[in-house]
């Protein structure tokens, strides 16, 4: 949350470094890869964010991941990514079949 509070303060900088010293102390917390691919998505760095987003759906369980598949397929449609966003989607269905 830290690094979601700097970014919106235009502190960019501290924000990345918050969030990289919290991956390294857990690299398996898919809170903080959700988080770190938001900050890339607002940044412009879509390509980075669809890698944070997947390493959270990597880590994440089931029941947790609904929200981060749910930006995933935002970000996917976004830049055009029209195979990605059908299988993100197939996959909100499997998880949670009344969020269609």
């Amino acid at each position: 949350m830290k690094a979601l509070f700097l970014n919106s303060l235009k502190r960019e900088k501290e924000a990345y470094a918050s969030i990289k010293m919290t991956l390294m102390k857990n690299m398996a917390n898919f809170t903080v890869w959700h988080v770190y691919g938001m900050l890339n998505r607002t940044n412009k760095d879509y390509d980075m964010a669809r890698k944070a987003y997947t390493n959270a759906l990597k880590f994440g369980k089931n029941k947790d991941t609904e929200r981060v598949l749910t930006d995933l397929s935002q970000l996917q449609i976004y830049v055009r990514d029209y195979e990605g966003f059908a299988n993100s989607r197939r996959e909100i269905l499997l998880v949670k079949p009344n969020m269609a």
